[in-house]
């Protein structure tokens, strides 16, 4: 169904329609397995989209093929994509980024704004698991407070409850990375230093 509405779009010669249905097939591919195909349609939305100024559309498509190429085993692809959808960067997009920030200090929401609300810590949430994977601990846990901030907010509670979780794991994480770096780059004598923490009862980073 998707194809044969890019093929009538592309009939048509509506450019935005046929865009829109290159997303929804691009999702049908993922579901359907094939990763590859279903980050080719992402990225094809994700240029009209550019073209055409929709910077939500341009957002589901960096989200849609940060997840495909995931999938298909291209981490780092799938960080640059979901941190350009989250964070994105240049003086172009700073307008988009102080929409969001004043959307966060809001107390009620109409349905489009959940639903990018949901988006955005769903997205934080992939890109912690991810950085958690890589062994970079400090950036997951700053990416699940991220997750954990916007899920308090949009009003689903087990997205709340997993957000509160995954944020302790990941705190934890790092800082047991961090206890490890102390001991073994921090000190010429990791035992010594380790043993006089043990002996005075001070925090063992101010050993």
């Amino acid at each position: 169904k998707c194809l044969a509405a890019c093929e009538r779009a592309g009939a048509a010669a509506d450019g935005a329609l046929e865009a829109s249905a290159r997303h929804e097939l691009g999702l049908a591919r993922h579901a359907a397995g094939d990763f590859a195909r279903a980050a080719e349609l992402q990225t094809a939305y994700l240029r009209a989209c550019e073209i055409s100024g929709d910077e939500r559309g341009e957002g589901a498509a960096r989200q849609a093929r940060a997840y495909a190429r995931r999938d298909a085993g291209d981490l780092a692809g799938a960080e640059r994509d979901l941190l350009q959808f989250l964070a994105p960067e240049g003086a172009e997009r700073f307008g988009r980024e102080m929409r969001r920030e004043l959307l966060r200090e809001r107390k009620s929401f109409d349905a489009d704004e959940l639903e990018l609300i949901v988006a955005e810590a769903r997205g934080w949430r992939a890109l912690g698991k991810m950085q958690s994977a890589r062994g970079a601990a400090a950036d997951a846990a700053t990416s699940h407070e991220k997750f954990f901030e916007l899920a308090s907010v949009c009003g689903d509670k087990a997205l709340e409850r997993e957000a509160r979780v995954c944020l302790g794991e990941a705190r934890a994480a790092a800082r047991h990375e961090a206890l490890m770096r102390a001991v073994t780059e921090r000190a010429e004598k990791p035992a010594e230093r380790l043993m006089a923490w043990k002996s005075d009862g001070a925090s063992f980073f101010d050993v």
